[in-house]
């Protein structure tokens, strides 16, 4: 799994109302569990400073495809709705 994922549209955070640019593992009441989280909260609450397979993915607009970071091969997931 790549380290990016182009996506129609952005979920909401699960912290907050801001767009969600991360799914990835994030600690929670002492535990860890899998969330959307706007970049504030990916800092705050992420397991691991790392992203790809088992760490999770940076949401990137198809709309935004020309602005990949660090050129990395995206994932295309048709359908997908978050």
């Amino acid at each position: 799994m790549s380290k990016q994922v182009v996506v129609p549209s952005l979920p909401t955070c699960d912290f907050c109302p801001e767009p969600a640019r991360y799914d990835s593992p994030v600690v929670v009441f002492g535990g860890t569990t899998w969330a959307n989280t706007c970049p504030s909260h990916w800092r705050a609450k992420r397991v691991s400073n790392k992203l790809g397979t088992g760490f999770g993915q940076r949401l990137v607009l198809e709309s935004e495809g020309g602005r990949i970071r660090d050129n990395e091969k995206l994932v295309r997931i048709p359908g997908v709705k978050f």
